[in-house]
């Protein structure tokens, strides 16, 4: 494993090498990763909240999203290999190889420095992020409903309070 070059950086992306040697020859897969929250787009947001969401420890969705992100699949397991398909190639690649990979998306288990989300939901686009021009009182009772929210497992909250509250 070894990380690339600066442009590939400077696209905002971390490209990742993984090789492995057969029959004399080395069988490489360059793969580009996003190197921190701020560069992942709606899609790649949406699915790593969906991931964090679940069940999943952080190196599992770091897997996770390291074969989505890449368009890697695993065919099979073969001992302690896994046949990965990448470009209509059928690659071997070890555990240790995968392990080392997500270390480079070690920032998905800590909290963004500055806040992300994502840029629409349905046809609506967020507030700031820092919520300049939200007003106390209705950023205490949107808080208020989400921390609701959070404590019960089945909600089913009357959106048209959540729209009167957006629209004051």
């Amino acid at each position: 494993m070894r990380q690339m070059t600066n442009e590939a950086r400077a696209k905002g992306a971390r490209s990742l090498c993984l090789a492995r040697r057969n029959k004399g020859y080395a069988q490489i897969i360059d793969i580009k990763v996003p190197d921190c929250w701020q560069q992942l787009k709606d899609n790649q947001l949406r699915y790593v909240y969906k991931l964090l969401n679940g069940n999943f420890s952080v190196p599992q969705v770091q897997t996770l999203c390291l074969f989505r992100w890449a368009k890697m699949k695993v065919k099979r397991r073969e001992g302690s290999l896994f046949i990965v398909k990448y470009q209509k190639q059928v690659f071997p690649v070890s555990a240790l190889q995968i392990t080392e990979a997500i270390q480079a998306m070690n920032w998905l288990g800590d909290f963004p420095v500055y806040p992300v989300r994502l840029s629409r939901i349905g046809l609506h686009r967020p507030l700031p992020a820092d919520f300049q021009g939200v007003l106390f009182g209705t950023f205490l009772a949107l808080d208020n409903l989400y921390q609701g929210h959070c404590r019960l497992d089945d909600v089913r909250h009357d959106e048209s309070e959540y729209r009167r509250l957006l629209c004051q």
